[in-house]
């Protein structure tokens, strides 16, 4: 396998983007000097909106090493966890939350159901009179229980969009660490998919790029286990090893379908995946950037899972579609419930 002299810095360190000015910039190191080439060399992970990547070479350095060095990808360190006194806090007080406070007004959804989404994935809610008060809080918990962290997303109440101006995402580690409650240099977050502890082996799983697409679609369709990468370029080996051996579903956004077709074909020997085409399906040009979640909010939650609940053939007769059939996409269903090519 060729190796390469410079890479992307594999930590969770991030630097100012020359392009859009955020602070997504992931860098290029040396492997023989471990030391980060100039600062605009590099990829912004603000892939979609920013799209800024100036890679080694076109920085004028060759990026050749067959005859100076062999390297190996370390392995992930051993992910740091944050004490369940933290995550307890932060649970329920869910009048404030930002993101029940825009679900629980989408077409067909109600407090009940907003609070019950919630609380499937264990989303806290930032205390009040803080800075971060009413902040939905994404805990990061794995397979086996351990927390890794939770990453606070600030959100417009009216659309549900992420607000992009100011102070708005932030993460439990850092500030514990602001506090002084841990120490921010020895502390390792290892990623792991948002949802992991949801995982049941005898159910399908999907998988989106962000968390609050996971929690709307598992109202929408519940006989997958919805998992989030929380990130573009967030499927790795390391998070797909949790999956393995399952049959998978990736629903990229609108204009991701090629990026994520290869995430699909790469980890093939881990799992049975496949890529929904739905959005590049039903989304025009000028919804890039368009996710699940923007399509299934415009859908009525208690039609539509009333009408896969149920056979009621309307448009296709009970030999097209013995299983029923979703009467907004002219989907038809298999026996289990959801479009038969979801796989």
């Amino acid at each position: 396998m060729k190796q390469f002299r410079y890479i992307l810095d594999s930590s969770s360190k991030k630097h100012k983007c020359p392009n859009c000015g955020k602070k997504r910039l992931v860098r290029y190191i040396d492997t023989q000097t471990k030391a980060y080439l100039a600062p605009d060399i590099g990829r912004c992970d603000r892939e979609s909106s920013c799209g800024y990547h100036v890679t080694p070479t076109q920085g004028g350095l060759s990026n050749s090493t067959a005859t100076e060095t062999t390297y190996t990808v370390p392995k992930p360190p051993k992910p740091s966890t944050i004490e369940p006194e933290y995550f307890e806090a932060t649970q329920g007080s869910y009048e404030a939350n930002q993101l029940h406070q825009y679900l629980k007004n989408l077409p067909g959804w109600s407090a009940d159901i907003a609070t019950r989404a919630l609380r499937r994935y264990q989303v806290g809610t930032g205390s009040k009179g803080t800075a971060v008060a009413g902040w939905p809080i994404y805990w990061l918990i794995d397979e086996n229980g351990q927390i890794r962290s939770g990453k606070l997303i600030k959100y417009n109440v009216e659309t549900g969009k992420r607000e992009k101006t100011g102070y708005s995402y932030d993460w439990i580690h850092t500030l514990l660490a602001r506090k002084g409650i841990l120490e921010r240099d020895s502390f390792e977050l290892v990623q792991c998919f948002y949802g992991s502890h949801l995982i049941d082996s005898n159910k399908p799983i999907a998988i989106v790029e962000s968390e609050k697409t996971a929690i709307i679609a598992s109202e929408y369709f519940p006989s997958f286990t919805w998992i989030a990468t929380g990130m573009l370029k967030g499927i790795n080996s390391y998070k797909m090893r949790s999956v393995a051996g399952l049959s998978v579903v990736l629903f990229p956004d609108v204009g991701c379908y090629a990026d994520w077709q290869h995430y699909a074909d790469r980890f093939s020997n881990l799992a049975r995946i496949s890529v929904s085409d739905l959005l590049e399906t039903h989304a025009g040009e000028q919804e890039k950037g368009f996710d699940l979640a923007d399509y299934l909010a415009t859908l009525n939650l208690s039609a539509f899972t009333e009408q896969i609940s149920r056979p009621f053939y309307q448009t296709f007769t009970d030999r097209e579609a013995p299983h029923g059939f979703n009467p907004y996409t002219g989907e038809i269903f298999d026996s289990r419930g959801y479009p038969a090519d979801w796989g």
